[in-house]
């Protein structure tokens, strides 16, 4: 067994673990899961209204983008920050699950795994302790409010079409954990949420007089 598939062996098993406890103190379980594909699809559909409204407030205060970038070493240097940027925001995005997360776990950093779905070349962040239904969205959520909308905001005041564009691949990249969040919005009286250690998704732990 590679060290690869013994780390998915042990995340699997503490959640195996993890869910019987829960189950054995009378909490019911409702699993919740997406596909890469259809994670990606709805990413782009969720976000794209938002982006609509970020291009006009964007164009109402810059009046518009220059979509034209330099030309020779400087155009390069540019192309090259940009990619940059995006390499940056997917480590950043990731983190900060971790650090949402981490926040509310008894285990603290200890509790929070990253790796990569090379299947499919997608990186990820789990968590290994269930959460409360607040702490678990804030953790979820919390890389669309600082790369997507934080990266909005700093485009606006520094009126940088790319810094801009920037903040819309981190919307459409949060796009996944968007539709997540809105799957588990009839789930918020829950008691626990639990990533699940392979799939996109998590299973949610409720009391049967807690079910919404």
């Amino acid at each position: 067994m590679t060290a690869k598939e013994l780390k998915k062996q042990e995340r699997v098993q503490n959640y195996e673990n993890q869910r019987a406890a829960l189950r054995d103190q009378g909490y019911q379980e409702t699993v919740l899961t997406i596909s890469v594909l259809k994670a990606n699809v709805m990413a782009v559909i969720i976000t794209l209204p938002i982006i609509v409204v970020c291009i006009m407030g964007y164009t109402l205060i810059h009046g518009g983008f220059t979509l034209l970038g330099a030309s020779g070493i400087r155009g390069v240097v540019n192309s090259l920050l940009f990619l940059a940027g995006i390499v940056a925001l997917i480590v950043v995005h990731e983190l900060l699950h971790g650090i949402g997360w981490s926040l509310f776990c008894k285990n603290k950093w200890k509790s929070v795994i990253f790796d990569v779905m090379w299947d499919n070349l997608t990186p990820y962040c789990h968590c290994k302790e269930p959460l409360a239904f607040g702490p678990y969205l804030f953790g979820a959520m919390l890389p669309l409010f600082v790369t997507g909308f934080g990266l909005f905001a700093l485009a606006l005041w520094l009126g940088s079409a790319g810094v801009f564009f920037l903040s819309v691949l981190a919307m459409i990249a949060a796009g996944g954990d968007l539709t997540l969040a809105l799957m588990l919005l009839k789930h918020r009286k829950a008691a626990y949420i639990m990533d699940l250690p392979v799939d996109i998704g998590c299973s949610v732990f409720s009391k049967a007089t807690a079910n919404s």
